[in-house]
């Protein structure tokens, strides 16, 4: 798949997402979308990928949220030159928070991701599926009401066995909040 059809094909989604949201939040102050950079580390290969979440929280400590990303940059395996490359990524959590002070909470969420790699090895190529429980963790802060940033660290369980180890994905976001002060 090309990645301007990937890339057109995220941008509407993104914005469907965004107009859904929207409409939502006239009612409900506690919705907030994301979107930044992950790196992915798949057995000692790191690509990335642009990350996009929408999610709702219902109380000051429990949510949920759902996620999608897709490759902006492969990585190869040395030196065996097999090239790794996200094609998708999507995933649905619960969410749990802990506040810490005005603007800062600890975060951690548990849920289910299912991650597409294209793989090539010089003229062959072949996409891998895996699929899996997710756990991860991380910290948010809100710079106003509405704007912040975000950094997580999730764990993806591999379990159709195509890779050794379980997928790791570091990443950076910033966060939109609908809703604003009250």
């Amino acid at each position: 798949m090309c990645y301007r059809y990937k890339a057109t094909t995220v941008a509407l989604a993104s914005l469907v997402s965004i107009a859904a949201f929207s409409s939502l939040a006239k009612a409900e102050s506690e919705l907030y979308v994301t979107g930044g950079v992950a790196s992915f580390d798949l057995d000692h290969a790191s690509p990335t990928a642009a990350t996009f979440r929408g999610g709702w929280n219902w109380d000051e400590h429990f949510g949920a949220e759902i996620e999608g990303s897709f490759g902006l940059d492969s990585d190869t395996i040395d030196p065996s030159e097999i090239e790794l490359d996200i094609e998708s990524q999507i995933g649905a959590y619960l969410v749990g928070r802990v506040p810490v002070g005005d603007n800062a909470s600890f975060l951690s969420r548990v849920g289910y991701a299912r991650t597409e790699i294209d793989i090539n090895y010089g003229a062959s190529s072949q996409i891998i599926q895996s699929d899996g429980i997710s756990i991860g963790f991380g910290g948010e802060y809100m710079f106003t009401d509405q704007f912040g940033i975000r950094g997580d660290y999730t764990v993806m369980d591999a379990e159709d066995g195509a890779f050794t180890d379980a997928i790791s994905v570091f990443g950076v976001s910033g966060v939109f909040k609908f809703g604003g002060p009250e």
